[in-house]
Parts: C-alpha cells; sequence; structure tokens
C-alpha cells in the first residue's frame, strides 16, 4: 500500500508529462490547418493521464478495504491535492511540448528525466529517509508535497503536511505561469517549425 500510494500520483504525472512533450509534434497536419487553441493538444494527454489516475485511484480504494483501513474525513483534501498536481503537471507538459518543437531530442530525454526525477521524489521511501538538515532543500521537488499528501491522507488519515502541500503549490503555481507564457511566445512560430 505505502508502495503503491506513493506510484499512483506519480504515474499520473509521468504518463501525462511523457505524452504531452510530443502532444504538438505529433499534429502537424492540424496545426497547419486551421487555428485553434494548440494548448488543446496537451491539454488532452493531461486528461487521458487523469482518467487512468482515476482507474488507479479506485483500486487503491479496493486495496485499503481488503486491508481494512478505514478512510477519514481527511480525504476531503484529495482534490486540493490533485489540483495542485494537475496544475503542475500542466505547466510542465506545456514548457516540453513547446521546447519539442524546436528541440526534438526533448522527447528522448524525457524518459531519463523522469527516472532520475521519481528516485529524487519520496515514490517509493519515506520522507523520514530524507536527512533532516537536507529536507528543507528535499522540500523543493514539488511532488514531494503531492505524494506525501496523497500518503498522509489515503493510508494515515491524516490531513497533508500543509507546509510541504503549500510550497507544491506555490512550486506548481510558479512552473503553470511560467509555462502558460512561454507556450504563448512559442505559439507563434509552432506552425513555422513543424
Amino acid at each position: 500500500l505505502f508502495a503503491y500510494a506513493g506510484l499512483l500520483p506519480w504515474m499520473f504525472h509521468s504518463t501525462a508529462l511523457s505524452n504531452a512533450v510530443t502532444s504538438l509534434t505529433s499534429n502537424v497536419s492540424l496545426l497547419r490547418k486551421v487555428y485553434f487553441p494548440r494548448e488543446i493538444f496537451v491539454v488532452t494527454h493531461i486528461l487521458t493521464a487523469l482518467v487512468d489516475y482515476a482507474i488507479a485511484a479506485v483500486l487503491l480504494l479496493g486495496m485499503l478495504l481488503y486491508y481494512r483501513i478505514p478512510l477519514h474525513a481527511s480525504v476531503l483534501y484529495l482534490p486540493i491535492i490533485l489540483l495542485t498536481q494537475i496544475v503542475l503537471v500542466t505547466g510542465l507538459s506545456l514548457v516540453s511540448s513547446i521546447a519539442n518543437v524546436a528541440f526534438r531530442d526533448i522527447a528522448r530525454a524525457m524518459p531519463v528525466v523522469l527516472q532520475i526525477w521519481m528516485l529524487a521524489s519520496p515514490v517509493f521511501y519515506p520522507l523520514s529517509m530524507v536527512p533532516l538538515q537536507w529536507r528543507a532543500w528535499y522540500a523543493l521537488n514539488p511532488m514531494v508535497g503531492i505524494i506525501e499528501g496523497y500518503r498522509k491522507v489515503w493510508l494515515v488519515g491524516e490531513p497533508p503536511a500543509l507546509n510541504l502541500l503549500a510550497i507544491s503549490a506555490l512550486g506548481a503555481a510558479f512552473v503553470f505561469l511560467a509555462g502558460y507564457a512561454l507556450f504563448r511566445r512559442g505559439e507563434e512560430i509552432v506552425s513555422d517549425i513543424v
């Protein structure tokens, strides 16, 4: 349960980013024919990953029932944690998709980046394994607050650590705003490059 509760949000994150990075370059024919908001390509991949996430969350609920782990009122924090994660993955997807138009190797490098990022996130180990003197720096990884928040809500029945979740939310907001600005700026040259 511990590993699955960490792997569940990570798989949503990883699947959405992996698929969204090529969302513009794989739809060249549509990009050249008619104008419409190009963000739609990125968002569709995120929504698809979200459907997979919802199915996997139902499996987690089944596992919780099987192991007789009760749900508490802390599950009301799940929409906040999920929204934080969606904002983060949307910002990252916008940046990576527009960067992949100019530098096609971004799509090839994405699996390696995601693998390293997974090891740098508490997917398979608890936050308590990180030495205390490094935790403040470690918490700057926005996935730390998200994954730890999910675990506390699902498994422990407690609210997420608000300081970690706040750091993740601020990081997600920054990434989204910067990603959207870069996407809008690069959008003008997309049809010329692809």
